[in-house]
């Protein structure tokens, strides 16, 4: 089953959000890519991505999919929602991705060096268990410089999309 997720996530280079407090708020995770042995402004190696999950769950943070958010009536002690944005190839992680739908299957035009992107049939082949796929956009355009009418019409592609690939 696809989650679509309406919201917007912050736009621009990699993001790391974690915050040491025990005050029992849900915190949320974004990362971009994920790779075994590259590292940069976007990219964590996986190494770096099991010592962030390690020290995670050595300090008891829970772990929830933005799917069983929605079903709880508060989140729980702890918790920790993980994302991937864009949908890269190499996310390799549960998580919900957050799919920019004009590129599907191709590359990440935005990037200085394009790199592929999950195709329909991967999107699809995802243990819906494990994996969430959110809306991130459809032409993965800065929504802070569209008109409303723009806007609004990237989020119809976007939403029918899903609908149309389910």
């Amino acid at each position: 089953m696809v989650l679509i997720v309406g919201g917007l996530l912050v736009l621009g280079l990699f993001s790391f959000w974690l915050v040491r407090k025990q005050d029992g708020k849900l915190r949320v995770l974004m990362y971009h890519k994920v790779d075994k042995n590259r590292q940069d402004m976007l990219t964590v190696t996986t190494e770096q991505l099991d010592q962030h999950l390690y020290y995670l769950r050595q300090r008891g943070s829970n772990f929830i999919s933005i799917q069983n958010l929605f079903n709880l009536s508060s989140p729980p002690s702890n918790g920790i929602v993980l994302t991937f944005d864009d949908a890269y190839v190499n996310n390799g992680a549960c998580a919900t991705i957050f799919v920019p739908t004009a590129y599907v299957g191709n590359s990440s035009q935005w990037d200085l060096k394009a790199e592929p992107l999950l195709s329909v049939e991967a999107l699809r082949n995802l243990d819906p268990e494990v994996f969430d796929l959110g809306l991130h956009s459809h032409t993965h355009r800065h929504y802070g410089d569209l008109s409303e009418e723009a806007l609004e019409e990237d989020l119809r592609q976007n939403i029918q999309f899903f609908r149309d690939h389910q």
